[in-house]
């Protein structure tokens, strides 16, 4: 059986609270100053059911559903704006995450081209999203499925050092 991507259903929250939990704590491991995953999950995630919720057609949370209808790994992407860009509409992407287990499978492509689609669904032609620098795997995944870098955040501490978990 194939893997498919889907909207998400509420029978699959707990599968999304356990995905985000498990990349919060890959990018901690990269970051140190993030949240710890169990600590910030639920929040995060009723946070996004929210917003789904407010913005209706312009939000997807999508699913990538392997075999036997276990959840391998989600993304969400919202309509957005940019006044700066001639083309101001876009579709920004917020996560991508696939499980530990299942990542070099396609997973994540799967996810992107079901995104862009719900772009091209609201007559966007533009897709953004981004990744911590760090985060050497994903930004080649995304890379090679034909994201371009086009702008860096730069940051800096007053205490001129960056916290680690406390």
């Amino acid at each position: 059986m194939r893997n498919i991507v889907r909207p998400w259903r509420v029978e699959d929250r707990d599968a999304v609270l356990a995905l985000n939990a498990e990349l919060q704590e890959h990018e901690r491991s990269l970051r140190p100053s993030l949240r710890p995953g169990p600590e910030m999950t639920e929040g995060y995630v009723a946070t996004l059911e929210a917003r789904l919720a407010r913005v209706g057609e312009a939000g997807a949370l999508l699913v990538a559903e392997g075999p036997g209808g276990r959840v391998l790994g989600f993304a969400t992407c919202f309509v957005d704006g940019d006044e700066l860009e001639w083309e101001r509409r876009l579709v920004r992407i917020e996560d991508v995450v696939v499980a530990r287990a299942a990542r070099r499978q396609g997973i994540a492509r799967a996810l992107l081209v079901e995104a862009s689609r719900f772009a091209g669904r609201h007559g966007i032609k533009r897709v953004v999203l981004s990744v911590l620098t760090l985060n050497t795997g994903a930004a080649a995944a995304y890379h090679a499925a034909g994201f371009r870098p086009v702008k860096l955040t730069l940051e800096r501490w007053l205490d001129e050092e960056e916290p680690s978990a406390p």
